[in-house]
């Protein structure tokens, strides 16, 4: 084979249907490895995990290569995974890909100054989609996560998770 390099001056105009001609859309997730991937050998690094061991699981991930996994450890603590960023004020959604394998009950959720707002999570084994939202008024610094409601007390509880978004607004892309 020969290969022919050649290069061109252009411009490349791309337009986005149902916009109208002109306008544009910016869709900025805020979080750091929302895909759970790996960074410097360690598994989602920009994650904090409490309570927990993280590692990664390649079964069937909805997106990437892996999964974040993190396993419980025996103790009567909370799990807890998160990721806190400085955003604009207003309203804020979090959206993220789960699968949970324990007899805990968990819940995804934002959490600003003004309080938390929480949704309940399946821990069915079953690959599911949580979506939280919530009007942080003026607070700029917003938490997100998953965690568990109360105490852990054995250490065969899995929790996957992948396809992490959080955004300004109401609604996910």
């Amino acid at each position: 084979l020969h290969t022919i390099q050649t290069r061109l001056r252009a411009t490349l105009t791309l337009l986005c249907e149902p916009f109208v001609y002109g306008t544009a859309e910016t869709i900025e997730n805020y979080l750091n490895d929302p895909g759970f991937e790996f960074d410097s050998g360690t598994p989602f690094v920009d994650w904090t995990v409490n309570n927990g061991t993280r590692s990664t699981d390649s079964t069937s991930p909805p997106e990437g290569s892996v999964w974040g996994k993190v396993t419980a450890n025996a103790s009567a603590a909370q799990i807890d995974i998160t990721q806190t960023q400085t955003m604009v004020a207003g309203n804020h959604v979090f959206t993220i890909k789960y699968k949970i394998n324990g007899d805990q009950s968990y819940e995804a959720y934002i959490s600003d100054a003004g309080g938390t707002t929480t949704l309940a999570l399946t821990a069915d084994d079953t690959e599911r989609t949580a979506t939280v939202t919530r009007d942080s008024g003026a607070n700029t610094s917003i938490t997100v996560g998953v965690r568990t409601t109360g105490s852990v007390t054995d250490s065969d509880d899995i929790i996957l998770l992948d396809k992490g978004y959080l955004g300004d607004g109401t609604t996910a892309p």
